[in-house]
């Protein structure tokens, strides 16, 4: 089971590592689940190649995909499966007897988008640009790491030198207003998440991360450095 586009890195793996993983898939005779949740939003020109479109993996191949972040629509909780009609005929026993139906306000919604989906290249282009303009940001604070996005609306940043996840969060929350991502959740609390989906207007999300540079150019372990080497 893997993650492409991934998250919380997002990114987008390469023809040759897909074929790869399909080639060790077959010779090991393993169903394969892949999350393709963010999909729709790759940037910059990366390919993207889904795992069940690679030869001999269509009917080994359990693909998750996700309406709810491709329109952007993450309240809604929508999401679906594509199979082999061998494993869905099993998977739909599970949804009727585990899960139950989507409710009725979702899918009307989701409905209406599926009739025009044009919006979608819209959102794709507004994340590309903001994946870029806060990038720029992200490269002047000082003491941090991150990877660069493919695909999605958030970045995963290294601030291993300011604390654990944990008081990196409290830190920016009581400093610049501004609540991120744990990395515990993605199992490494040396990173945060910062998600740039979450607000409509691109400037209000441009003063955000301002605020988390403003906020950790100031961290005491800034001060501390800064004093040491006046001392020197």
């Amino acid at each position: 089971m893997f993650t492409n586009p991934n998250n919380p890195t997002g990114t987008v793996y390469k023809r040759a590592t897909m074929e790869k993983l399909a080639d060790f898939c077959i010779r090991h005779n393993l169903i394969c689940i892949v999350d393709q949740c963010f999909e729709d939003s790759v940037y910059d020109g990366n390919e993207y190649v889904s795992m069940m479109s690679l030869p001999g993996m269509f009917e080994r191949t359990i693909t998750i995909g996700s309406i709810s972040k491709g329109m952007g629509l993450c309240g809604f909780r929508v999401a679906y499966i594509v199979a082999s009609k061998e494993i869905t005929d099993v998977l739909h026993q599970t949804a009727v007897f585990v899960i139950g139906a989507t409710n009725t306000m979702a899918q009307a919604g989701i409905t209406a988008g599926l009739r025009d989906t044009r919006f979608m290249e819209d959102m794709r282009q507004e994340w590309m640009a903001r994946a870029r303009i806060l990038g720029k940001i992200l490269d002047t604070i000082p003491h941090i790491s991150y990877v660069k996005p493919e695909a999605g609306f958030f970045f995963w940043v290294d601030t291993s030198f300011y604390g654990t996840d944990e008081e990196v969060i409290r830190y920016l929350v009581q400093e610049a207003n501004v609540l991120v991502s744990t990395g515990a959740a993605y199992c490494d609390p040396t990173h945060i998440r910062i998600i740039f989906g979450t607000l409509q207007d691109r400037e209000e999300c441009i003063h955000a991360v301002e605020l988390i540079k403003e906020a950790l150019e100031r961290h005491p372990k800034n001060r501390a450095g800064s004093a040491s080497a006046e001392k020197q």
